[in-house]
C-alpha cells in the first residue's frame, strides 16, 4: 500500500471525516485519485470522483478568473478606485461595526481606497477574519462591468470552455442524489450527520459564495491554472495572478484555498502539482482535515512532482513573476 493510500485510509478508518475524495495532477496528467469512506454517514453510498461537494474554497479562483478577464479585456484595471463603480462601496465605510446584521461582515470600517487588488489581496476588509465580503465586492464589480450575473458570466467564459458541468452555483435536481452529506463535529471527535432542507440546495445565492462541484471539474481548474492555460488567461494576468497577495501571506509558492466546508484545493507550480482534498465537515478549519490536507499535499509533492527542463532565463524570469509570488487565500 503506497504511503498516500495509507495516510487517507487511516484518516477515514479513525474518524476525522466520515469520507473523502483526494485527487491530484502534474504537467502531464492525474498522478493520484482516491474515494474512501461514504457520501453520508446516515447512508450506504460510497464517496466517489463524481460526489457532488460544497465547495466555498472554489468561489475564490473563479470570481478572481472573472475579474482578471476583464483586466485582460480591458474593461477593470486592478488599481482602479472602484468606488466609482460601485458607489454603495463607499456608503460601508461609517457603518458601525459593531451593529448586528446579516450584513455586518460586508459593512465593517474600510481603507481610504478600495481598488480590485486590494479585494483579490483580501485587504479590504482588515477588521474581519473571514473574507465572504471581499469575494461579494468582486462579484458585483464583475456584475456591473458586465450587466449580467456573475454565475452567467462566468457559465460563458470558463465553465464552459472548461467543460465544468457539474459545478452549478444552484444544485440541479438531477445531482442531488451526488451530493455528499453534510457533517458536523458536535464535540471532540465525535461527528453527526446534519441534514439540510432539500430547498435549501435551490435557494442559494452567490453573494454567499455557496459553490457545488465535483472533484473531477474542480481539478479542470486547478491543472489549467497549473499550467497557466493562455485560453483561460493571458500570461500577464498569470503575472498578476501572482503578485496578488494576502496581508500576511502564509505560504509563498503555493496558491491554497481552504474551504468552508474543510474541502480544500491547491496549486503548487514550484512543484508542478495541484490536488484538492473534498469532505464535507464543519466547523471549518477543522484541525483533523487540515493537518489532512498538508500532509496530503506534501506526499503529492514529494512523490508526483514533476520538474520539465526549464533555460536559467526561463526559470529567473519564472520564479521572478510567479513561483516566487504566490497567493494563499483563506474561507
Amino acid at each position: 500500500m503506497s504511503a498516500i493510500r495509507k495516510l487517507l485510509r487511516t484518516a477515514v478508518k479513525d474518524g476525522q471525516a466520515p469520507g473523502l475524495v483526494a485527487m491530484a495532477v502534474n504537467s502531464d496528467g492525474v498522478v493520484h485519485s482516491a474515494t474512501h469512506g461514504r457520501r453520508c454517514m446516515t447512508e450506504r453510498g460510497r464517496m466517489t470522483t463524481d460526489t457532488v461537494f460544497r465547495v466555498s474554497s472554489l468561489m475564490k479562483p473563479l470570481a478572481t478568473v472573472a475579474a482578471l478577464k476583464l483586466v485582460d479585456s480591458g474593461e477593470l484595471d486592478l488599481d482602479d478606485r472602484l468606488e466609482t463603480l460601485l458607489p454603495e462601496l463607499a456608503e460601508t465605510r461609517n457603518d458601525d461595526p459593531t451593529e448586528p446584521g446579516p450584513g455586518r461582515t460586508a459593512l465593517r470600517t474600510r481603507p481610504r481606497t478600495i481598488t480590485l487588488r486590494s479585494l483579490l489581496c483580501h485587504i479590504a476588509d482588515p477588521n474581519t477574519l473571514v473574507s465572504d465580503a471581499e469575494m461579494t465586492w468582486t462579484g458585483r464589480t464583475v456584475e456591473r462591468v458586465t450587466g449580467v450575473g456573475l454565475d452567467t458570466f462566468l457559465q460563458d467564459t470558463v465553465l464552459t470552455p472548461l467543460n465544468m458541468a457539474d459545478t452549478h452555483f444552484r444544485l440541479p435536481a438531477t445531482l442531488w442524489n451526488r451530493t455528499a452529506g453534510l457533517h458536523s463535529e458536535v464535540s471532540p471527535g465525535v461527528i453527526r450527520a446534519t441534514s439540510l432542507p432539500t430547498s435549501g440546495l435551490k435557494t442559494q445565492q452567490t453573494d454567499q459564495a455557496v459553490l457545488y462541484s465535483t472533484a473531477l471539474d474542480s481539478l479542470k481548474l486547478l491543472s489549467t491554472l497549473l499550467r497557466r492555460d493562455t485560453e483561460l488567461l493571458s500570461g500577464r494576468a498569470y503575472q498578476e495572478l501572482g503578485r496578488i497577495r494576502p496581508a500576511k501571506p502564509k505560504i509563498t509558492d503555493v496558491i491554497v484555498y481552504r474551504g468552508l466546508f474543510n474541502s480544500h484545493c491547491w496549486v503548487d507550480r514550484r512543484s508542478d502539482t495541484a490536488g484538492l482534498l473534498f469532505t464535507q465537515l464543519v466547523p471549518h478549519g477543522h484541525r483533523d482535515v487540515n493537518t489532512l490536507f498538508d500532509a496530503y499535499h506534501t506526499a503529492v509533492r514529494t512523490e508526483h512532482h514533476n520538474r520539465p527542463s526549464r533555460t536559467p532565463v526561463e526559470t529567473a524570469l519564472e520564479s521572478f513573476n510567479f513561483y516566487r509570488e504566490g497567493a494563499v487565500w483563506w474561507l
